[in-house]
């Protein structure tokens, strides 16, 4: 799977992936990638739909790292998106 891929898959089938793992590490070594970078990737999963687009497509504000936005994580996706404005 794909970072690309595993964005865009929709929570009911990226639910549906996870529940043939025990363990985010099961998933991440089968699909060959670190456990630590799944869990980033799968973290990415709670951002709003737009906010993901927007970061595939490259639109994403430039200078404007996730990292720089403390609890946005923690965010509805209404109070992410207004955060991103």
């Amino acid at each position: 799977m794909s970072v690309a891929v595993g964005l865009r898959a929709t929570p009911s089938s990226a639910a549906g992936a996870l529940s043939e793992f025990a363990t985010i590490g099961d998933l991440a070594e089968r699909e060959g990638m670190a456990a630590f970078y799944m869990t980033r990737v799968a973290r990415l999963k709670l951002l709003a739909p737009e906010i993901i687009e927007a970061i595939l497509e490259g639109k994403r504000a430039e200078g404007a790292p996730l990292a720089q936005m403390p609890g946005l994580f923690s965010l509805t996706w209404y109070d992410q998106l207004a955060a991103e404005a």
